[in-house]
């Protein structure tokens, strides 16, 4: 047991937080039970059950969210639509691979620097009898939007794999020249663990001035 958590403890070094609630447990409760051995005497108090109780629970939802996702992803539909050419001279999206881990790449190219933007966000579920249910229609000021999703829990790891694969801005202002998302792949790894199987759709609406100028549509597929 001893070799087996130090093994776990040597394994988890990159990992700060989760590091030091290991060492935390075993300075509290492992450590004063295992001097009271050595002894002579094992003192069963010695071990604080508060102390170890809460890191074992923490544990086990960790290794939870760590594990492999019981669904696949696909991707059915992946087009984008510029409508008003004075932005850009094009916007180009590609759909590589539908399943098994679906691939994407984007090209797009502004003329001028884009000081503000909007972007409209909705996303819909898909019935079985083709009906849709909306379950999120909102604007963001785009800048704001740019400045903040690399700070965020929620999106980061996403967008730190894009930025890994891209040469997109991280905030205004946008300088013209030409952008690519080059062979980004979507992990199901990264998408929260009980999912249900469903079938989505995702719209975002570039916005200026009160004008939709692009629109990039995604339908996907979660799969048990």
């Amino acid at each position: 047991m001893i070799f087996g958590l130090g093994r776990c403890i040597y394994n988890l070094k990159k990992d700060a937080p989760l590091a030091k609630l290991l060492h935390f447990w075993i300075s509290h409760s492992i450590k004063p039970a295992a001097l009271s051995c050595l002894n002579g005497v094992f003192v069963p108090n010695t071990m604080d059950y508060r102390a170890w109780q809460w890191p074992l629970v923490f544990l086990t939802l960790w290794s939870l969210a760590q594990a492999k996702r019981p669904f696949k992803v696909e991707l059915h539909n992946f087009t984008c639509s510029i409508f008003d050419p004075t932005i850009g001279k094009e916007l180009t999206c590609i759909l590589h691979r539908k399943r098994d881990a679906p691939t994407v790449s984007v090209l797009f190219s502004l003329y001028e620097t884009q000081n503000e933007f909007s972007i409209g966000f909705q996303m819909d579920l898909l019935k079985k009898d083709n009906t849709k249910m909306n379950i999120a229609n909102n604007k963001l000021d785009g800048c704001k939007f740019l400045g903040s999703i690399y700070g965020n829990n929620i999106y980061r790891k996403f967008f730190k794999r894009i930025q890994s694969v891209s040469n997109l801005p991280k905030n205004c202002p946008i300088r013209g020249q030409l952008y690519a998302i080059r062979n980004y792949t979507m992990l199901a790894d990264e998408l929260p663990p009980n999912l249900p199987a469903l079938t989505y759709q995702l719209r975002l609406k570039i916005i200026k001035a009160d004008h939709v100028v692009a629109d990039v549509l995604v339908v996907g597929k979660i799969i048990h």
